[in-house]
């Protein structure tokens, strides 16, 4: 018996996620936290730019890890597939390039 059958806690996952987890073989207590997140992401993205959800663009960007001893899997992000970029501005003089707006309490 699960911990969620054990507190009487029933998810219900859309069919995306039911996908992923069905493919990858894995409940949803075997899934690492940091995975789920990946999911979300992606989910997320897809939404926000209009993109129909696919497991296969999903695996295209995420590889499974597992432990021997490890009860859980974890999706890794492929180092050659980027899905999201890391922000690599500085924010040194940023007063030449930014502006500040003020709100006057008077109107």
């Amino acid at each position: 018996m699960t911990l969620f059958a054990q507190l009487h806690v029933w998810i219900s996952f859309d069919e995306f996620t039911m996908g992923v987890l069905m493919l990858l073989n894995v409940a949803t207590t075997q899934l690492h936290l940091n995975s789920w997140s990946c999911i979300q992401t992606f989910m997320l993205i897809c939404e926000l730019l209009y993109l129909s959800l696919s497991l296969k663009c999903f695996l295209y960007f995420y590889y499974t890890w597992s432990r021997d001893l490890a009860m859980w899997m974890s999706l890794i992000k492929k180092p050659k597939a980027l899905l999201l970029g890391p922000y690599l501005d500085s924010f040194k003089n940023f007063k030449a390039r930014f502006f500040r707006v003020v709100v006057n309490p008077s109107g």
